[in-house]
């Protein structure tokens, strides 16, 4: 959407990052994007800690079989305690 869409933005909107992800980089992906928010003051961005980009994957809420098999250095130290804060 670029910035000129986000900013056009008036609902009120939540972006989520986690410090290590390294599909979607926080500061290019999120972070920028945040800033960008300029038309709702109604504006969240939860930051994961130590969380990768499969953290709050729940895989009991999907088809397993069209998973692959995530090992836990790519789920993250702790994914139940992140989907918990989602």
């Amino acid at each position: 959407m670029g910035e000129s869409g986000l900013s056009q933005i008036q609902v009120p909107t939540m972006l989520v990052a986690s410090t290590n992800d390294f599909v979607t980089p926080a500061v290019s992906e999120q972070i920028q994007a945040f800033a960008w928010l300029t038309g709702t003051a109604h504006k969240y961005l939860l930051v994961v800690g130590k969380g990768t980009h499969f953290s709050m994957l729940d895989k009991s809420a999907v088809q397993v079989s069209a998973l692959p098999d995530f090992t836990a250095q790519l789920m993250g130290p702790h994914p139940a305690l992140a989907r918990s804060y989602l």
